[in-house]
């Protein structure tokens, strides 16, 4: 179960929940991505195997499935990563925001 806060329900547009499973695959390629909408509090991943994982959220303002950048590359929609991580210069790392399920009950914030 993924708690999510922080979010700003007065703009439109769905969240991506996005769950990552290997540090060669973080913000590339998802294990599992869930489309919610922007009130939800918490989303469930099901049948996800003991590992370390990450989450990232983005709220995608004009629903096109991605999190749209600047021409320098900073993000324009709101976005948020397990752990509540964040990068200096970029996206945190996958260490920084990965977390374990060792049991089918995990909770991240």
């Amino acid at each position: 179960e993924v708690a999510i806060s922080g979010v700003q329900v007065e703009k439109r547009g769905v969240l991506l929940v996005i769950l990552f499973d290997k540090p060669e695959d973080y913000l590339k390629k998802a294990m599992k991505t869930l489309t919610v909408k922007p009130e939800t509090t918490t989303v469930t991943f099901d049948a996800v195997p003991k590992g370390t994982y990450s989450v990232s959220v983005v709220h995608d303002v004009n629903e096109n499935g991605q999190l749209d950048r600047n021409w320098l590359g900073i993000p324009k929609e709101p976005f948020g990563f397990s752990k509540k991580s964040m990068g200096l210069f970029g996206p945190p790392s996958f260490k920084d925001t990965s977390f374990d399920v060792a049991d089918e009950d995990k909770k991240v914030d």
